[in-house]
């Protein structure tokens, strides 16, 4: 025997406390979701605004190197070669929002394991930074990171950071065990909202 019920939330839990005469206390019952429906969230539409940035992760007990232009202060240890700043565009729902981030994680984390000989485009090193992990050495006749997408070379350093959309309505980030020593999130107002 079958029996649909149809359940509507507006919190990631739902308890459900079935008692009609179609149960039996000695049998086990299986429940399929046979469609699952998120509603946009936050009003249907997240500003486009820059959500977090990421930066190279510093050693324990390191000093920043700051240098002063036009009366801002920059952290030389922390800044990547090619800029990691995310901004959402036109996100009305979690799904877009989970792939947008993923998309801008492999491009720019392939985009910066480019070696082509410039400075720009290559991962810098200095004393107060863990050492570049193998994986992202990159051989210098790669130009583009679409040339490096979806090859054994590229990856793990494509899979190193990647967003996760749980089963409780959170978005989780993942950090590979390569991405732990060399990168670290710095989120924006916005984003910590």
């Amino acid at each position: 025997m079958e029996t649909r019920i149809q359940l509507n939330s507006k919190t990631y839990q739902v308890d459900v406390f079935k008692n009609m005469p179609s149960t039996e206390l000695n049998k086990r019952y299986a429940l399929k979701v046979e469609r699952l429906t998120v509603p946009p969230m936050s009003g249907g539409l997240i500003l486009n605004q820059p959500l977090f940035s990421v930066e190279r992760r510093l050693i324990v007990n390191a000093e920043h190197s700051t240098f002063l232009v036009d009366g801002l202060y920059f952290e030389d240890d922390t800044k990547l070669p090619v800029e990691m700043v995310f901004t959402p565009y036109y996100v009305k729902n979690t799904s877009e929002l989970v792939y947008q981030m993923n998309a801008f994680f492999r491009r720019l984390l392939l985009t910066n394991a480019i070696k082509t000989g410039a400075p720009a485009t290559s991962f810098t090193e200095t004393a107060n930074q863990y050492a570049v992990p193998g994986e992202y050495d990159v051989d210098e006749k790669y130009d583009d990171w679409r040339d490096i997408l979806d090859t054994p070379t590229g990856e793990p350093i494509e899979d190193s950071i990647q967003v996760i959309y749980r089963s409780d309505g959170k978005i989780g980030i993942k950090f590979s065990h390569i991405a732990k020593s060399m990168f670290v999130l710095k989120l924006t107002d916005e984003g910590k909202h």
